[in-house]
């Protein structure tokens, strides 16, 4: 029996999410008995996603046109003044 494919959704080998993870403690204070870091530097790691598992750029599927009114009117704007008869 044949394997379905992953889902577009299940991350490959390839993709990785975003982390971060202190590399060196600033301040330590006691809190409750026991010591614990204050304040850390910390290095982030941006996430990663493969072609594969990219978005496409494209509207959604439920996205459609409700009405066409044909070729669109070119706006054409009036550039001489009017004035109202009254």
């Amino acid at each position: 029996m044949a394997r379905p494919a992953p889902f577009q959704s299940t991350p490959c080998a390839r993709c990785r999410p975003a982390y971060a993870q202190p590399i060196r403690t600033l301040q330590m204070g006691c809190i409750g008995g026991v010591w614990k870091p204050l304040r850390s530097e910390w290095t982030v790691e941006p996430a990663f996603i493969c072609e594969k598992h990219t978005p496409p750029a494209r509207p959604a599927k439920w996205w459609s046109v409700i009405y066409d009114l044909g070729k669109p009117t070119p706006y054409v704007p009036i550039h001489e003044p009017f004035e109202l008869v009254g």
